[in-house]
């Protein structure tokens, strides 16, 4: 199926300034353009043009994953006169579809658009890789903007049970994310979290995916040699955060690990926690992101249950690719 996958505007310039621009064959700027490149394709229009004739750009070169293989863009309107030069600049992930281009030979080449059509212009280049985007790992449902959170030193969870003194447990660690689509600021985004976020090779190393103890206040009730210190973040149960334009912060954050974990208590080996998270951007942005929850029912002695209350004190950064 052909794909347009960018669409620019012609430029025009004047029958004397065609003779120092594009000659017979199509030119490609850059040269060699890498995979993450837009391409600009320029041209002159044939001596023999008849009123009305339009015309259009493509490049194609031989698919090798899941990556643009195919572009094309229509120019010069109605109406092209001999000797102007029309240009047009094509992108492979126009419209999110694609992150860059397949690599290897390409072909540029310019069509008459009229019955019956055909090519009357054509040039080969090379598009070479480009560092970070291997096109045989990439999957186009997860094109956009890799995230890593940092879980800073402030973040707690205090226990809290009838009759027990309140306990404040320091928590750390780091999570990875995703932002789906294309990321503009000053608009509402998601970003999926945890070690499946982003996973076909596109995106930096992936970090620790975890919680843990940073400093554990115990209590003789719960206190013993099986405590867990961490708690992995659970890959594909649908862990994200929504942040809206007008600074409000929800999610749900998945843990591969019982609840008691997170109170300083020893649980059992397996188990999975699922606790909803908000909070509110103010003048620290992203640097410090305060994120509460609070969790019921937790299992802090025999037969006693309290109350885990978790702030995330965490730092948000969004990887330019």
């Amino acid at each position: 199926m052909v794909t347009t996958v960018a669409l620019a505007a012609a430029g025009v310039l004047a029958p004397s300034a065609a003779a120092k621009g594009a000659g017979s064959s199509p030119s490609v700027v850059p040269a060699s353009p890498a995979a993450l490149d837009a391409v600009t394709v320029s041209f002159r229009v044939p001596a023999v043009v008849k009123p009305g004739d339009r015309f259009r750009v493509q490049i194609d070169l031989k698919r090798t994953g899941d990556c643009a293989g195919h572009a094309e863009a229509a120019l010069g309107g109605a109406g092209a006169r001999a000797g102007q030069v029309l240009t047009a600049t094509l992108a492979p992930n126009a419209g999110g579809q694609y992150a860059g281009w397949c690599t290897g030979k390409a072909a540029a080449s310019v069509y008459r658009v009229r019955a019956p059509s055909r090519r009357v212009a054509k040039t080969s280049f090379r598009i070479r890789r480009s560092p970070g985007f291997n096109p045989k790992l990439y999957d186009a449902s997860r094109f956009g903007s890799a995230v890593h959170i940092d879980v800073l030193a402030a973040s707690t969870a205090t226990v809290s049970a009838t009759g027990r003194p309140e306990r404040a447990i320091g928590l750390g660690g780091a999570i990875d994310g995703f932002i789906p689509g294309k990321f503009v600021l000053n608009t509402d985004f998601r970003i999926d979290l945890g070690p499946d976020a982003d996973t076909r090779g596109n995106a930096p190393a992936p970090g620790a995916n975890v919680l843990f103890l940073r400093s554990l206040v115990t209590d003789p009730l719960c206190a013993s040699p099986a405590i867990h210190p961490w708690a992995p973040v659970s890959g594909g149960t649908g862990s994200s955060l929504t942040l809206l334009r007008n600074g409000s912060v929800t999610g749900r954050i998945v843990l591969s690990a019982d609840a008691t974990t997170l109170a300083g208590c020893a649980g059992p080996e397996t188990g999975t926690t699922t606790f909803d998270v908000a909070g509110k951007v103010d003048t620290a942005q992203l640097a410090d992101l305060t994120l509460v929850a609070t969790i019921p029912g937790v299992a802090v002695g025999a037969g006693l249950t309290g109350t885990v209350t978790v702030a995330l004190h965490v730092k948000i950064t969004i990887v330019d690719r």
